[in-house]
């Protein structure tokens, strides 16, 4: 959920945009600095549910300015 490998410029679709911002959006996880300042992922879930019907929510987030991470575990009845 952090990953910040970008894609290659030559795989680039031809969105309209310009080349370095589109290069800029291509990992999973964004972190872009721009004139106004930084630009980018502020939060991620992931939901997954195994066979026992047991179900996790895994979060990452940004909150006043620091990154967090959460977890609830659930059992789906």
């Amino acid at each position: 959920m952090t990953d910040t490998t970008r894609a290659d410029k030559d795989r680039l679709p031809n969105t309209g945009c310009e080349p370095n911002w589109e290069h800029g959006l291509t990992s999973i996880f964004i972190e872009v600095q721009t004139d106004k300042g930084l630009y980018g992922t502020r939060n991620t879930a992931v939901l997954s549910v195994n066979y026992d019907r047991e179900a996790s929510l895994y979060e990452k987030y940004l909150e006043s300015g620091i990154r967090k991470d959460h977890i609830v575990h659930y059992q789906i009845e």
